[in-house]
């Protein structure tokens, strides 16, 4: 049975995230293994620390993967936080040439202009997102316009996405040390984004809020484009500590309060002493109640709520009405935290994220489903199958084989077998067993090769490829849309070449 082996890394400022997630046939994403080690791992500008540390955890846990599941990771995915995220308008433009049609060739040249147009060596590229091509100054195409005949000249309009060089060294070296490649390099507002929106919402308009630790990020998306971004300096790190000061108890106590003893969406406890603390220094006995703690920890989330909105209404005014709202972070784990989102002006716009994929329903996994869609759309759309085990052509799996002394085993364990080939296989089988020549032969022939056609994930078979892991909590309806599409990922620079289709 054919899979796909996708791994991630993720660090951001207090912990390290590493996963791995299989696609096998058409059953959709489950993450296999998951770690997180938590410490003090970026600096105030997202720059590792300390690269050998990291690297040496990052090592270690690819060898637990390796040993446990008898396998071998080469490549790995990478997550980048987004503090030093940078968009960018640009414009290239290129002669064609005789025979005058557009090619593959001719999009990598544009991509490759508009990198060098951008040139900075304060940041690195690292994703760049076209949204408007035009041809001969005069036809303007929303797609890219691969085999248009009679064309002179061709310029794209795109959105390039940077982050500062020192940060994208930094997570480079800890790749390099951990003596493994990458495979995809993202901002975590773009890998966020697609693990919560279904294919169709993806092409709309949309807002991210993600609530993070340390501070609360704010992505304005249209048509598959992250079009701004905005952060505010506040997180539920500022809300723990200040419930802490107000309690006079450490973070910890606090924290588990907000996140284990609370129940935002009911009243039946609210009257209920849920906290005492002696004062030594008054030599007072405090006693609080739930509907008090409650009340504390409101005021501090009113605040951040109120500030979110304000961002919203002045970036887009009265065209918030085209605009979904979708909730993503750590304060979401909150019970009842759909109940505080009452209080935005924008509530009827507004739905909050559930993670649905197998294995990985921690909210902290969210960022590192979506690069794994990532990488799988992308290879969708490219000549070669690329995962952190396996490369390989597309063209050569459909390939017939010749050998005669062909494993039927083992080819069916991998899943990829022409159907031609297959029938080949067969004749061969009842050739060397000659003696067994009969209906239940051929019938478990016939069998056993409709149960390849169904595994062969990359035959003409299977074009549809989906998933139902995601869904969408709102008025209480869950909606479980599924699928991919073609044009919804930011080229990585480091992966165009000669022969990758570009969208």
């Amino acid at each position: 049975m054919f899979k796909e082996v996708y791994a991630v890394l993720e660090v951001q400022r207090d912990e390290i995230k590493f996963a791995v997630g299989i696609f096998r046939d058409n059953r959709g994403l489950k993450v296999v293994y998951k770690e997180r080690v938590k410490g003090t791992w970026l600096t105030d500008e997202d720059e590792i620390i300390d690269i050998n540390r990291v690297s040496q955890k990052l090592r270690k846990a690819i060898n637990s993967y390796n040993a446990n599941f008898k396998d071998k990771l080469v490549r790995i995915s990478v997550v980048l936080p987004s503090k030093t995220l940078q968009i960018k308008d640009v414009s290239s433009h290129i002669i064609v040439n005789f025979p005058n049609i557009v090619t593959h060739e001719h999009i990598r040249l544009l991509h490759s202009e508009a990198n060098k147009i951008n040139f900075d060596k304060r940041n690195v590229m690292i994703n760049i997102k076209p949204y408007n091509f035009i041809i001969d100054n005069q036809f303007e195409f929303g797609i890219t316009p691969i085999n248009a005949p009679n064309v002179h000249s061709i310029t794209m309009l795109a959105k390039i996405y940077t982050v500062n060089q020192k940060v994208y060294k930094s997570f480079k070296e800890v790749i390099k040390q951990s003596d493994i490649d990458s495979l995809l390099i993202t901002s975590d507002m773009f890998s966020i984004a697609r693990q919560i929106n279904s294919e169709a919402s993806f092409k709309e308009n949309f807002i991210t809020i993600n609530w993070g630790k340390n501070q609360t990020d704010i992505g304005y998306f249209c048509k598959e484009t992250l079009v701004k971004k905005e952060t505010v300096s506040f997180g539920i790190k500022d809300i723990i500590s200040n419930i802490a000061t107000k309690l006079n108890c450490k973070n910890d106590v606090a924290e588990k309060y907000i996140f284990k003893l609370l129940d935002f969406s009911s009243n039946d406890q609210n009257e209920s002493i849920i906290y005492r603390k002696y004062i030594s220094k008054d030599k007072l006995l405090s006693e609080l109640t739930a509907s008090q703690i409650k009340n504390l920890v409101i005021e501090e989330l009113n605040w951040i709520v109120d500030k979110t909105d304000a961002c919203i209404e002045n970036e887009l005014k009265e065209s918030i009405h085209g605009f979904k709202i979708l909730h993503v972070g750590k304060m979401t784990e909150i019970a009842g935290f759909e109940k505080i989102l009452q209080r935005s002006k924008f509530k009827n716009n507004a739905s909050v994220y559930y993670s649905l994929v197998t294995g990985a329903s921690e909210i902290w996994l969210t960022s590192i489903c979506g690069m794994i869609k990532m990488v799988r759309i992308y290879n969708k759309n490219s000549d070669k199958l690329i995962t952190s085990n396996l490369e390989i052509d597309k063209s050569q799996i459909m390939q017939p084989l010749n050998n005669q002394n062909l494993n039927i085993n083992n080819q069916f364990n991998r899943g990829i077998v022409n159907p031609r080939i297959l029938k080949q296989v067969q004749r061969n089988y009842v050739q060397r067993n000659h003696n067994n020549i009969g209906s239940k032969t051929q019938n478990n022939g016939l069998h056993f090769q409709r149960n390849m056609q169904n595994n062969a994930n990359f035959s003409h078979f299977n074009a549809n490829l989906g998933q139902n892991n995601h869904s969408w909590q709102n008025n209480n309806q869950v909606d479980k849309s599924y699928g991919y599409q073609n044009n919804g990922v930011p080229i990585n620079n480091e992966f165009m070449n000669d022969k990758t289709k570009n969208r």
